[in-house]
């Protein structure tokens, strides 16, 4: 017995009965059963009878299942058999009495599938066409596989089993064409389940078109079969459109992968376009590609051809012209050999191109064109210019001149002027005396005429250019002896006739001495020749009493001369002849002798007496002899100094003096005073006696003076112990005034300390040079010396004195001091040199300068003489004649000279016109002088020069001044020696 409490607490107790069952049990049938695989909920009942049951045995394909009691009669016994996998299973039942007695049931359980497999679902799948790497892959699930099959577009690309229950099966999805793909994947398992699951595989075009590179296209505007050809690439083409300028002009299918798009370019004018096609595939990718096409002048300009140019260098009218043509021309340059000479526009093609070439200088030149339209399109022309020069070099030359000879500083000169000066070759007559070559286009050549000795020379300058054209010019000179010569002599003295024997000396000075002549009062005395440096004497001891004009003249080769007039005054120097009354000493009350003088000479004048300095009686001398007399005894008590002074026609003057001494009563008379010297005395007497002498000796001093006019003549009177001359004189030397001084010591003892100074000259004009005095120690008996004092002019114009001073020491030691005579200088035209000039010019600087006038009345000539006679003064003043005319107006004659001279030191140039106006034929004209200049110091005095020489009677020779004596012979119609040159003159 079994019991069990609420608690599942058990208890057991048994009782053994045994009773014999023969009985098997009992049990129902089942039927046969199927049901689906993974049903969990099938369940078989068995209802076995029995009256004892005991146990069961459930089998499952032999295999016991379960057993367990089986306690009661109708008991079900439950058996679970679902979750059987896919089969067909045997289960059976056996049940068990207690006597063991059994029974069995046995049915089919057939376990189907009835569940589709699984699938997965796979992404669908996009990818461009040609593309690889993708596949498709499937998850299955089945517990009972079986086969599956794979189809793309319905067509089977695949099958096979699969087995696992769990099994992946893939499959490649490369290698379409561009389209939709659908891949059905169909499972199927052991049962014939099946399941399905689409993946679609989008193949698209990814791949964008393609337009094979087309480059720019530059086609010439007149080009009409030029065409723009693109070649699309692309699978799946489908269409275009193209643009010009951004606006469509085209559009269309595009049918083929291969297929060209051409457009064609013509009836385009010159520019730029922009031509784009835009192509698009079937999935609307798309391509561009822009082309821009230039459409230019590709046609080169055209352009005549012109031959090699010839010209003559400096001619003109030559040009090179061009005609060009084209469409659309732009510009043109010109090069000279390589050089820009020309760019400028080219407007048309009517246009002359023309190149003036009249600049060209000599050489050969490589002219060159080229013609550039709008498109850059060129083309050149290219020809040689010869350019020859066929001138000759040009020469401005120095006048002819004749130049004096050892004058420094002259040169002559040529201009030489070319644009291709090469040599030249200058002669001396036949011989080379330089060549060389030319430095530039315009250069001088000089020669210094320094030291070019007496004749006459030809200098010939030979030049020549590149092209050997060549060109002489020549240029006389004449050197002359033109320096005039130089004379020192005496001035104007007065000789007495007790200085003879009395030689008057010139010295003459020249580098080509010839002959002199000497006259007197205008006779010849004597002619010679002379030598530079040697005196030239004449005597003076056979002149009686008189004035004498000494002249000389001196020439040398060159027919110059030198004069110098001295005057003469031979005068009788012999001073009167006076006894000497002795000296009175006698006292008041007794009768003296009375004083008489008496006077011899050969022209007595007048006498005076002084007493003490003062005239107490005076009266006039008969002619030859005279006596004079003075009674001491109306003179007072005290020492008187009674002094006769003689004067003779001559001004020679003699003196005497007589002491009268009137003393007091007791005083010595004359007579005790003789006998008190006359008597012996003994001892120490002899000092009285010898004061006594002393004092008589002082007493009866007797004076006899020669009273002098003072004078710087060089001859002085007889009594003079010194006999000196003083000679001064001067003349321009090249730039230089020479101011001489000649002292000759002609006494009979050398006189010492001498001393020559400038006293006074012109400073405004003069500048003098070195030492303003000389200084000599001494000067022996019949030396000289003869200091030289130099100026240099500051003005062309000077005028005014020198004056030396003259200082020595006879010897004696006493002092003489003497001034020369002032030495005039006066001179404008010595420093003027002519100076060549036109009469256009003349003109314009008459208007334009400066000027001052003088007019002269002249009565002695007539305007046609006064022509002649003033173009011989503007000569002779270093005017250069520029013009000189005549003419009448009415009755009257009208005489017009001009002339034109620059100054040698400030090189400033000086102008004179003279107008002469008179009757013709009829003696008397009137003389306007009008001087220009620009130096208004110099107008003034030249026009005054001018004017006292117009007036003046000149040697027609020398232009000397002659005096009026000769002028009044002349007007007398009795021929004159010129004082100067001693040229006879006629009128």
């Amino acid at each position: 017995m079994f019991l069990e409490d609420q608690y599942d607490n058990q208890n057991t107790s048994s009782t053994w009965i045994t009773v014999m069952d023969t009985i098997n049990p009992e049990i129902n049938d089942v039927t046969d059963m199927i049901y689906s695989e993974g049903n969990q909920s099938v369940f078989v009942e068995w209802v076995p009878v029995d009256e004892n049951p005991f146990y069961y045995k459930i089998f499952l394909n032999n295999s016991l299942l379960q057993s367990g009691i089986w306690n009661t009669s109708y008991e079900v016994i439950t058996q679970q058999l679902g979750g059987l996998s896919y089969g067909l299973y045997n289960t059976t039942i056996i049940v068990f009495d207690e006597v063991n007695n059994s029974n069995k049931d046995m049915l089919w359980i057939h376990v189907i599938d009835t569940i589709s497999p699984q699938l997965d679902s796979p992404e669908d799948i996009l990818y461009p066409e040609g593309d690889t790497g993708y596949s498709i892959h499937w998850t299955a699930q089945d517990t009972n596989p079986s086969e599956y099959y794979i189809l793309c577009n319905d067509t089977v690309l695949q099958e096979g089993t699969w087995n696992e229950t769990y099994e992946v099966i893939s499959i490649i999805a490369d290698g379409h064409p561009y389209g939709l793909y659908e891949y059905n994947l169909t499972v199927v398992d052991i049962d014939g389940n099946s399941f399905s699951d689409i993946v679609l595989v989008n193949v698209f075009d990814g791949n964008l078109p393609t337009i094979l590179p087309v480059s720019d296209i530059y086609k010439g505007e007149l080009d009409e079969t030029t065409n723009l050809t693109w070649n699309p690439i692309d699978l799946h083409p489908k269409n275009y459109t193209i643009f010009l300028n951004d606006t469509i002009i085209r559009q269309g299918n595009w049918n083929e992968t291969t297929e060209e798009i051409i457009v064609n370019l013509s009836n385009h004018e010159l520019g730029c376009y922009n031509y784009t096609l835009r192509i698009f595939d079937i999935d609307d990718n798309s391509a561009v590609s822009d082309i821009l096409v230039f459409v230019n002048d590709l046609t080169s300009p055209e352009i005549n051809h012109l031959d090699s140019y010839h010209m003559v260098e400096t001619t003109e009218g030559h040009y090179i012209e061009w005609q060009g043509s084209d469409l659309h021309p732009n510009k043109y340059t010109i090069f000279l050999n390589g050089s820009i000479v020309i760019d400028q526009a080219w407007n048309s093609s009517s246009e002359l191109l023309r190149y003036s070439i009249d600049t060209l200088s000599r050489g050969t030149y490589n002219v060159t064109i080229i013609l550039t339209d709008i498109g850059m399109n060129r083309v050149k022309d290219q020809l040689f210019i010869y350019v020859n020069d066929e001138t000759a070099p040009m020469i401005e030359k120095s006048s002819n001149c004749q130049i004096s000879e050892g004058t420094e500083g002259i040169v002559i000169s040529w201009n030489v002027s070319d644009l291709h000066l090469y040599t030249y070759k200058l002669y001396r007559n036949t011989t080379v005396i330089a060549e060389n070559f030319f430095n530039s286009t315009y250069e001088t050549i000089t020669v210094s005429l320094n030291g070019l000795q007496l004749g006459r020379w030809n200098f010939t300058l030979l030049s020549y250019d590149l092209d050997l054209n060549s060109k002489a010019s020549n240029i006389l000179v004449e050197v002359f002896d033109g320096t005039p010569p130089e004379i020192l002599g005496p001035n104007n003295q007065k000789v007495a006739i007790s200085s003879f024997p009395a030689i008057l000396s010139w010295e003459p000075y020249d580098s080509h001495p010839t002959s002199y002549r000497i006259t007197r009062n205008h006779t010849i005395l004597t002619v010679g020749s002379w030598t530079s440096g040697t005196n030239i004497s004449i005597s003076l001891d056979n002149l009686e009493v008189g004035i004498y004009n000494l002249s000389i003249i001196i020439f040398d080769i060159g027919n110059n001369g030198a004069a110098h007039s001295v005057i003469i005054t031979i005068y009788d120097d012999y001073i009167p002849i006076l006894n000497s009354p002795d000296d009175q000493v006698f006292s008041e009350g007794e009768v003296p002798d009375i004083i008489t003088w008496e006077i011899s000479d050969n022209g007595l004048s007048h006498y005076q007496v002084l007493k003490n300095d003062s005239i107490i009686k005076s009266g006039v001398l008969g002619e030859f002899q005279d006596t004079v007399t003075i009674d001491p005894s109306t003179l007072e008590s005290g020492t008187w100094n009674l002094t006769l002074v003689v004067h003779d026609r001559n001004g020679n003057v003699a003196s005497d003096s007589v002491i009268v001494t009137i003393t007091t009563s007791g005083a010595f008379t004359n007579n005790e005073l003789v006998n008190l010297i006359n008597t012996p005395i003994i001892g120490g007497s002899s000092i009285f006696i010898m004061l006594g002498i002393a004092l008589l000796t002082l007493r009866k001093k007797k004076t006899k003076s020669q009273i002098h006019e003072s004078s710087t003549s060089e001859y002085s009177p007889k009594k003079r112990e010194i006999f000196v001359d003083i000679k001064r004189g001067g003349e321009f030397t090249g730039n230089r005034y020479k101011f001489k001084v000649k002292i000759e010591n002609n006494s009979s003892n050398v006189i010492t300390d001498v001393k020559v100074s400038l006293a006074s000259y012109p400073k405004d004009a003069l500048t003098a040079e070195g030492k303003m005095s000389r200084e000599y120690a001494k000067i022996e008996r019949g030396g000289f010396r003869t200091p030289t004092f130099e100026f240099l002019p500051k003005q062309d114009c000077v005028q005014g004195s020198i004056i030396a001073n003259v200082t020595y020491i006879d010897s004696h030691g006493k002092p003489y001091s003497a001034v020369t005579e002032p030495l005039e200088i006066r001179a404008v035209c010595d420093l003027l040199r002519p100076e060549s000039i036109s009469p256009e010019d003349f003109m314009f600087k008459l208007a334009g300068l400066n000027h001052g006038e003088m007019m002269v009345r002249v009565e002695d000539w007539t305007p046609t003489e006064m022509l002649e006679k003033t173009g011989n003064i503007l000569k002779d003043a270093s005017f250069f004649q520029v013009s000189s005319e005549i003419s009448n107006i009415g009755e009257y004659t009208e005489v017009r000279l001009q002339g034109w001279a620059k100054g040698i030191y400030t090189h400033k140039s000086l102008g004179v016109e003279v107008i002469i106006t008179g009757k013709e034929g009829v003696k008397g004209a009137t003389c306007v002088i009008k001087m220009i200049g620009e130096d208004d110091a110099m107008i003034m005095p030249a026009i005054d020069e001018i004017a006292k020489k117009i007036g003046a009677w000149l040697c027609p020779y020398c232009m000397g001044k002659l005096p009026s004596e000769m002028v009044n012979k002349l007007k007398e119609g009795i021929s004159v020696g010129c004082p100067f040159c001693g040229v006879t003159i006629d009128y």
